[in-house]
C-alpha cells in the first residue's frame, strides 16, 4: 500500500513539474508574435481614438427611465465624454421620452446638471408624443425647463433613429 501511494505521489509530482513546463512552452507565443499583437493592439487603439472626418465625435444618449440612478449614469456619461474630448470636439444629444422625460422638467432632481450640460452645448430633445400622452392622462402639460438647447421633437424614438443615420453613436445606460 505504501509503495502504491509513493508511486502516485511521485507520478503526480513528475507531471506537476514537467507537465506544467511543457504546457507553458506550448502556450508561450514566439517573441515576434507578441510584438505583432502589441503593434496591432496599439494601432487599433490609435485608430479608435481618431476624430471623425468632420472633426467631431457624435453621441446620442437615450433616457427612457424615470429611475434616478439610471439618469445619473446617463448624465455622468455625457460629462465624461465632454471631459475627454472637450465641448468643441464632440456633439452630444440627450433624447428623453416615456418616464425619462421627467429629467427635463422643473420637478427633476437632475435640473441643475441638465442646465450645466445645456451650457456646455449639449442638445436636449424631449418627446412630443410623451408630452401629449402625459397631458391627456393628467390634464396638465409637463413643465419643461426653459433652456436654449432643449427642444420638443415629434417622437423621441424617431429622433434617435435620425441621429444614428447621421452617424451618432447610440448609448443607453
Amino acid at each position: 500500500m505504501f509503495k502504491k501511494l509513493l508511486t502516485i505521489i511521485t507520478t503526480g509530482l513528475f507531471l506537476a513539474i514537467f507537465g506544467l513546463t511543457a504546457c507553458q512552452k506550448q502556450q508561450a507565443p514566439a517573441n515576434n508574435q507578441v510584438t505583432a499583437n502589441t503593434q496591432t493592439q496599439s494601432k487599433e487603439k490609435k485608430e479608435s481614438s481618431k476624430a471623425p472626418t468632420d472633426g467631431k465625435h457624435k453621441l446620442v444618449i437615450h433616457v427612457s427611465s424615470g429611475n434616478k440612478k439610471i439618469q445619473d449614469i446617463a448624465l455622468n456619461n455625457a460629462f465624461n465624454v465632454l471631459k475627454h474630448y472637450g465641448k468643441d470636439k464632440v456633439k452630444i444629444e440627450i433624447v428623453a421620452y416615456g418616464p425619462g422625460l421627467k429629467i427635463f422638467t422643473k420637478k427633476s432632481d437632475q435640473k441643475d446638471r441638465i442646465e450645466l450640460l445645456s451650457q456646455k452645448n449639449v442638445h436636449l430633445s424631449a418627446c412630443g408624443n410623451t408630452i401629449t400622452n402625459v397631458t391627456k392622462k393628467t390634464g396638465k402639460k409637463p413643465q419643461l425647463l426653459k433652456l436654449d438647447n432643449l427642444k420638443v421633437v415629434p417622437a423621441g424614438v424617431v429622433r434617435i433613429m435620425e441621429l444614428q443615420e447621421q452617424g451618432y453613436t447610440y448609448l443607453r445606460p
